[in-house]
């Protein structure tokens, strides 16, 4: 039995079409992505499974009850369901030589279009670059324009914009950047968009105008316009289900994906010796006229479309044996469409002198009811699957098939429903001798476009002799360690999978010279010396095991510049040839196959998953660099700050891999992000790393921890990779003068870089340096070092000092700012009695200054502990500078009877639970309270964390989003308590500066996140204050909100009102 790895191949009989008539089209090789389905293998395996692929609309693309309600009720849920493919954002835009700008301003329909045009012609086994320069035709169906709608939603105006949001250019771009010269064309005909492509490009083959063609189609679903706008025309599934010629059947489920097939006449690819998956005999488009309405099928043009590809197909419609219908699932367009299929089946046995059979010998189903119909790509679904029936000779079945709809009439004609998978039999021609297998696949655009092809399994190839005996040389590169590395793994996997499987043995000299001739030459090179494909796995295993590599596996990054001729000593021999080709010397003459090999599908190229999307502009220009203050929401925290200096006054050292601060930083981020260190990049910035402001806090007091105090909480920010930070680490741990860079040691690699722990190449560490002292974790150095007045600040309730970084940014480098970590923040260790904590916080203060004078300061809640500290301070014989308070409501009745009355206690863990997804840039992901109201409060937080993990930063464990969320609240009901229990006492240690926030405690710049509220009311809380200050109190009015008072635009008043006070 065949398997999904490898179609077969059968016996073509009628191959040659008639004298004058059309040449058949070869199809040489496929790409694809659909839903739940990452490849076509994965696609054949669930179709063959009659699997539903439907989910629910992912909560990464949009809340499908937000914009339901402009349907009627019983309608609206049919916005709730989708086929959709994962990782739409990734893309290899490096390998592209794509800047990481311009790739994020792209429609990810053309990245994605990019890499499968690419993936398309690695399993057609044809170098990309051998292509260059030749006639080669790029069709491609594509309609939605989603990506460029969200971009003017979100106010992203951007030079690469125009071109990464043209339809034109999706294809055009390829086209250049393989130097393709046949047309280039993109093709919107709606829902038969991608067939139509596909009739263009055997057109474009035909006559001459192109000597290999690629044609496919892409669409995604970004944004919910066109599903609002089909369900408006009522002709969306409400329950989900795609339903074709089901009695039940209630409209279709949008979905997406792409496909791409590569194609060339079949005479010139039998000559180049290509691989044939399928045939395509012949095809047609045609235009309804004037039906009953714009959008209205026609019968009669849908039969004509048939009949008309038929005839160009030159075939016996009776070895037809399967249709891949159209099918939309609607109670009366399904009808439709099968009346055609019979008037076109009577036409052409018609034309035959022959009757219609009668047996059923013909089946129709349609792959929609396991993806939803994927509008402009849809045409290359159904295609792609009769590719694949045909070379596995097995019609797939249909999902939620259960009866016939009642107005679809098979009387009369050879037709069967496909509702479950099963063997395709062989038909017999009219002269009753075997036939190949055929079948035909129809798509019908909604403004009135129609197009059929049909498709003929692939003929058998000849049978060869067993290869002869010798040694043969399998060829691997890539343009990264990491690449190279999965492409290896990718190989052995496949081959290991085939030796379980039953597939049609393959010969080692076809895979050899596959790998050798079909795939680029990149800098990084493995090359495997074996006799056959059984060595060859065992040879790869044992490498990807160990870790190290021994002749004959060799890996090597050649040196840049022009390639080299490899000494002709010993040039016959397998092995020096390996060799010479490792380390960059050209090879021209590579040991013989025994007659001419052939080009087999072997593993793509595999693209890395780098994450593009746009960030949507912050609301007003702001002079400094700022951050959301509220919990650990410091979105910035990893952008670099253009405003502001950096905050250490150290020259950068040049980056070196060898270094030990390379390697401990290298493993730190490949803790916190969960990834493997070697497929971190340590040129790549952070944030496209998935460094976001949780992650960021938590690297920098990790940094803090291993090098001391003087890693200053913008160090992400101003060395925002890996090589550049560690750069700047060994420059703190050297007293700030350049570490010079180490020679490298001249160390082979290994054939597979292997998990870290056991890693064989990596040299040497040096000895650690002797590092600074380190500091309590309940003292965190904001910026760690400067010569001017140095200041301690002690958080709001949430207890995080990360809420205080903007403060340290807007003073800039000169003055030391710590702020104190609440205990109890990790959402595991216990919170402090008032007494405790303020003896820890003292004890933090002299270790970083054992005297004053001290300014203190406060934010909210914090701003009463700051007082005790200060007084306690004071009572110790210290000088207070100054007193600093930031909105901090005074341990009032009037303040404990307004708080039980206006507060809201699931604001603190919404608020947090927001913070992690950027919702300036994409409010749409907000998660609202009425969303969660059934839940019992008991589970909020535990849901809290998975919407966040699922709508937010897939790098983060949901665990430590679970932590971060019971750290705040825990902390916050804590604060709460301690508020209560504070009792308001005369304080005359120094003068005090208060800001107050005049837009209610969340006002207009914490809208997108919580509704306005004011919970003073308009309780004047700041008068209480001077029956307990017996010194001078300066008032500063902010107008911002309680907890946006370090954004800007106050940011800048509340640094133009603090540096009097620190320089006095």
């Amino acid at each position: 039995q065949p398997t999904a790895l490898e179609p077969q191949p059968t016996a073509l009989d009628d191959l040659t079409p008639p004298p004058g008539g059309p040449e058949p089209i070869a199809v040489i090789g496929m790409s694809a992505r659909f839903p739940g389905s990452a490849d076509r293998l994965r696609y054949w395996e669930n179709l063959r499974d009659c699997r539903n692929l439907v989910t629910e609309v992912p909560a990464d693309r949009w809340d499908w009850r937000e914009q339901a309600g402009v349907l009627p009720p019983d309608q609206q849920s049919a916005l709730r369901w989708g086929g959709f493919i994962d990782d739409v954002d990734a893309f290899d835009a490096a390998f592209f030589g794509i800047t990481a700008a311009e790739a994020a301003m792209m429609d990810p329909q053309q990245r994605i279009l990019l890499q499968l045009v690419w993936a398309a012609l690695e399993d057609a086994g044809h170098r990309p670059s051998h292509l260059a320069g030749r006639r080669v035709g790029l069709f491609a169906g594509i309609q939605f324009s989603d990506y460029q709608h969200l971009l003017h939603e979100a106010g992203v105006y951007d030079t690469y914009a125009g071109l990464g949001n043209e339809h034109a250019i999706a294809l055009n771009r390829i086209s250049y950047l393989l130097d393709l010269r046949g047309p280039s064309e993109p093709v919107n005909t709606a829902c038969s968009s991608s067939l139509v492509a596909v009739h263009r490009a055997i057109r474009s083959l035909r006559e001459g105008e192109s000597e290999v063609a690629v044609a496919g189609g892409i669409g995604l679903n970004l944004a919910p316009y066109s599903a609002v706008a089909d369900a408006l025309l009522g002709v969306m599934s409400a329950d989900g289900a795609t339903r074709t010629l089901d009695r039940d059947a209630n409209g279709f489920v949008k979905g997406e994906g792409a496909g791409v097939l590569v194609l060339k006449p079949l005479n010139k690819a039998r000559s180049d010796g290509d691989h044939v998956y399928a045939v395509l005999r012949g095809s047609a488009v045609n235009h309804g006229g004037r039906a009953a309405s714009l959008t209205a099928p026609r019968a009669e043009a849908q039969a004509d479309v048939i009949v008309d590809a038929v005839r160009d197909a030159a075939v016996d419609p009776g070895t037809i044996g399967y249709l891949e219908m159209h099918g939309t699932a609607t109670e009366l367009g399904d009808p439709v469409e099968v009346s055609g299929i019979k008037q076109a089946f009577r036409r052409l046995y018609r034309e035959r002198g022959a009757a219609v059979p009668t047996e059923p010998r013909t089946g129709l189903g349609s792959a929609k009811t396991n993806v939803g119909h994927l509008e402009p790509a849809s045409g290359m679904a159904g295609l792609i699957k009769l590719v694949l029936s045909l070379g596995h000779r097995t019609i797939p079945g249909m999902a939620h098939f259960q009866a016939l709809n009642p107005y679809v009439d098979l009387e009369g004609g050879p037709f069967f429903i496909a509702d479950r998978t099963v063997p395709w039999p062989e038909p017999a021609g009219a002269d009753g001798r075997p036939a190949p297998r055929r079948g035909g696949v129809s798509a019908f655009g909604f403004g009135g476009v129609n197009a059929h092809v049909v498709v003929e399994e692939s003929p058998r190839s000849v049978v060869r002799e067993d290869e002869a005996p010798g040694d043969r040389v399998f060829l691997f590169s890539a343009k990264t360690a990491t690449a190279l590395d999965r492409t290896v793994r990718n190989f052995l996997a496949w081959l290991e999978d085939r030796e379980r499987g039953s597939a049609a043995p393959l010969r080692a000299d076809d895979v050899a010279f596959t790998l050798r001739e079909g795939r680029e030459e990149f800098a990084e090179r493995l090359a495997v010396v074996a006799p056959s494909l059984e060595v060859l796995r065992e040879r790869l295993r044992s490498a990807c095991d160990s870790g190290v590599y021994e002749e004959p596996v060799f890996r090597g990054s050649p040196r840049p510049g022009p390639a080299r001729t490899a000494p002709s000593e010993g040039e016959d021999d397998p092995r020096v040839l390996a060799a010479a080709w490792v380390g960059g010397f050209g090879v021209d003459q590579w040991p013989a196959a025994e007659g001419s090999p052939a080009r087999v599908p072997l593993p793509t190229y595999p693209f890395a998953l780098d994450r593009f999307w746009f960030q949507a502009p912050t609301r007003k220009q702001t002079p400094v660099h700022t951050a959301r203050p509220f919990a650990a929401g410091l979105t910035e925290l990893v952008e670099p700050a253009a405003a502001v200096a950096p905050v250490a006054p150290v020259v950068e050292a040049a980056p070196s891999d060898d270094s030990d601060e390379y390697y401990r930083i290298l493993e730190l981020f490949s803790e916190r992000l969960r990834i493997p260190e070697e497929d971190i990049d340590p040129d790549r910035p952070f944030r496209e790393l998935g460094v976001d402001s949780l992650l960021s806090v938590g690297i920098t007091q990790a940094l803090q921890q291993i090098y001391g105090s003087r890693v200053p909480f913008a160090a992400l920010a101003d060395h925002p990779t890996v090589r550049r930070l560690a750069a700047y680490i060994g420059t703190l741990v050297s007293g700030g003068v350049p570490v010079p860079e180490p020679a490298r040691p001249r160390t082979e690699r290994p054939a597979v870089v292997p998990p870290p722990s056991t890693r064989t190449h990596r040299p040497a560490r040096p000895k650690q340096r002797e590092l600074p002292d380190r500091l309590p974790p309940e003292i965190v150095p904001l910026n760690g070092v400067g010569s001017k007045q140095t200041s301690f600040w002690v958080p709001g309730a949430d207890g995080y000092a990360a809420s205080l970084a903007n403060l340290s940014v807007g003073l800039g480098p000169d003055y030391p700012v710590y702020a104190f970590q609440t205990r109890g923040t990790d959402g595991v260790s216990m919170p402090q009695r008032m007494d405790d904590m303020l003896d820890t916080y003292l004890s933090c203060i002299r270790a970083v200054q054992p005297h004053g004078p001290y300014v203190i300061g406060g934010y909210s809640f914090g701003g009463l502990t700051a007082i005790e500290l200060a007084r306690r301070l004071h009572e110790a014989g210290e000088t207070i500078k100054h007193l600093v308070l930031f909105d901090t409501y005074p341990a009032t009745q009037k303040v404990f009877d307004l708080h039980k009355e206006t507060y809201d206690y699931d604001f603190i863990p919404f608020y947090m639970a927001n913070v992690f997804l950027d919702l300036e840039a994409n409010p749409q992901l907000a998660i609202r309270q009425e969303e969660l109201e059934h839940l019992p409060r008991e589970l909020l937080l535990l849901e809290l964390a998975w919407i966040a993990k699922e709508r937010g930063n897939k790098r983060i464990a949901v665990e430590d989003i679970y932590h971060f969320l019971r750290g705040g609240t825990v902390c916050a009901d804590h604060s709460a308590g301690l508020y209560q229990m504070y009792k308001m006492r005369y304080f005359d240690a120094s003068d005090v500066l208060f800001f107050k926030a005049l837009d209610g405690f969340t006002g207009k710049s914490s809208a997108i996140y919580w509704p306005p509220s004011n919970i003073m009311k308009d309780y004047d809380y700041v008068t209480p204050w001077h029956e307990y200050f017996g010194t001078e109190m300066q008032l500063v009015e902010l107008d911002n909100d309680h907890l946006n008072m370090l954004q800007e635009p106050t940011l800048s008043q509340v640094v133009k009102a603090l540096l009097p006070v620190l320089d006095a």
